[in-house]
């Protein structure tokens, strides 16, 4: 592993990276050519009006690699030219020890957490970044990641949290939508498990969540232009304007957020692909926070089937539907796991020491003789292939 260069005092003691690049005054292009979206190819005929519009909102990784070099009461750090790292004063987060911000080009770029709390779960090296909002809708920021990953011989473990959104009318269709789904008066019904709350100011609803915060996946829904009225986030209608949104006095923004997860089967390496994107939001929607109309069919899987309907016209986003990662069966080590924390559960709380004891308190005899045949005829299976594999090993080894 190539060694990170790190210095043992500060450079440029007391100026600010921002405005200051080893000395030289860093002469900003134009605002609009730095907002420049990346989600309008510039080999594609710019066109006037657009119905939806998709960006990234939020991007975080978990890296690894050679952790940058502490050394107390030191602020900033030079990693490479390019590479700059300003520490926050205290004592980091309640994750990792230290928290910087980094600054590419001498550019505000994202925000890094190193030295973790608990390297036996995540290892030594691991660390978190996350990108600079601003820069999820400029020119050619997955590659400037790249860079800043590849400078440093730095390798990606995972997507942490991805923020897709889509703004426009599709965002507006799935609010009044939802709102028809969990009014009893309506005939629309939500396709899936997920619950859905709505948040309101008097009479006026102000937002709208899918899903709960602390699951995989979840989305929420809201007035961007009310929000950006209360925000700094001017960048936000610069990429509006530049993407060829068709705004309107309240423009809506459909979000979806998904944890690691849920972001297992996608390629990291895609996301400045809108296309892509849009195909990513598609495929956690379907069966989530799909719709259908209800009918006089009594079979609910038949009148889901035939009566669905999407809200956004995925082909002018070139959404397709993506495959998803399958379902790891669980080890012998989690299943270990489980057992032991159901049996000392069982016996802390209901006193129950074996398993007849379980059996007889619940009364499950006649379950246990009614599968028992099944079961050894699996387990006699399962154990022959492990011995299988066992003579296979050793004759091998020897």
């Amino acid at each position: 592993m190539t060694k990170v260069e790190t210095l043992s005092r500060p450079t440029n003691l007391g100026i600010d990276p921002i405005e200051y690049n080893r000395g030289q005054l860093i002469q900003f292009p134009d605002l609009q050519n730095v907002l420049n979206p990346c989600y309008q190819r510039a080999t594609e005929e710019k066109k006037p009006y657009r119905d939806n519009v998709v960006s990234v909102d939020w991007f975080s990784v978990n890296l690894s690699g050679q952790l940058p070099k502490y050394v107390k009461d030191v602020t900033d750090y030079e990693l490479t030219e390019e590479i700059h790292l300003r520490r926050y004063n205290g004592n980091g987060t309640q994750t990792h020890e230290h928290l910087f911000d980094v600054y590419l080009n001498g550019e505000l770029f994202g925000e890094l957490k190193t030295h973790t709390r608990d390297p036996i779960r995540f290892g030594i090296d691991s660390m978190h970044f996350k990108l600079k909002n601003i820069r999820c809708t400029t020119l050619d920021w997955l590659d400037d990641f790249r860079y800043f990953v590849t400078s440093l011989n730095w390798s990606v473990k995972s997507l942490s949290q991805l923020d897709i959104a889509i703004d426009g009318i599709g965002a507006m269709k799935y609010k009044e939508t939802l709102l028809k789904s969990i009014d009893p008066k309506c005939n629309v019904y939500l396709k899936g498990k997920a619950g859905i709350d709505a948040t309101y100011s008097g009479k006026e609803v102000t937002s709208i969540r899918v899903g709960k915060r602390s699951s995989d996946k979840f989305a929420r829904l809201y007035n961007k232009t009310k929000e950006l009225n209360h925000s700094n986030k001017t960048y936000i209608r610069s990429f509006w304007a530049t993407s060829g949104l068709k705004t309107t006095e309240d423009t809506y923004r459909f979000e979806i957020v998904l944890k690691s997860k849920a972001l297992k089967s996608y390629d990291i390496w895609r996301l400045d692909d809108p296309e892509y994107l849009s195909s990513i939001f598609r495929t956690e929607v379907v069966n989530w926070a799909d719709f259908y109309r209800q009918t006089t069919d009594t079979n609910k899987a038949r009148a889901m089937k035939a009566n669905k309907f999407e809200l956004i016209d995925w082909k002018t986003l070139g959404a397709d539907l993506l495959p998803k990662a399958k379902a790891k069966t669980p080890t012998d080590v989690y299943r270990a796991k489980q057992v032991i924390k159901n049996t000392l559960r069982f016996r802390e709380v209901h006193g129950i020491k074996t398993l007849e004891e379980l059996i007889s308190k619940h009364d499950l005899q006649d379950y246990v003789d009614t599968k028992a045949t099944y079961w050894a005829e699996d387990w006699a299976k399962e154990k022959a292939r492990l011995n299988k594999f066992e003579d296979l090993l050793t004759t091998n080894l020897n």
